[in-house]
């Protein structure tokens, strides 16, 4: 809801009850840019010092390829998404390292593969059904 009923109510009466409407209007308006109830927010970016994976807050789990986070309010959320933000602005290869997936790096040329392969050879040849 954007608007308190009440306050709404009272609004409207206020102007209905005006002599002059305009006036009414500037007189709310300037009364509320002095009394204000909403939180002052600021996107205003701080000096901070740097955190690094060792400082991961306890909302944060983290697993290679995987993210996982607790929170019970958006601010814990928010906190939570900053601290992982700053880590990686200050600690970007070791999470790097530490957190993503990286693809097998496989030799074709091993014996190990080699063996793989014929073993898959064999599986797939136990499993065809005989032809008649």
């Amino acid at each position: 809801m954007l608007v308190d009923k009440d306050a709404l109510l009272n609004f409207l009466q206020g102007a209905q009850d005006a002599d002059d409407v305009t006036a009414y209007f500037e007189r709310v308006r300037l009364a509320k840019a002095t009394v204000s109830k909403r939180k002052i927010r600021s996107l205003i970016r701080e000096d901070r010092d740097p955190l690094y994976i060792s400082s991961l807050p306890d909302s944060l789990r983290l697993a290679p390829g995987r993210l996982e986070v607790t929170f019970a309010t958006v601010d814990e959320l928010a906190e939570s998404m900053y601290a992982l933000a700053r880590i990686l602005d200050s600690d970007l290869d070791n999470f790097a390292n530490a957190f993503e997936v990286r693809a097998l790096e496989v030799n074709p040329e091993s014996d190990e593969v080699a063996r793989m392969f014929e073993e898959l050879a064999e599986l797939e040849d136990s499993y065809r059904v005989p032809e008649r």
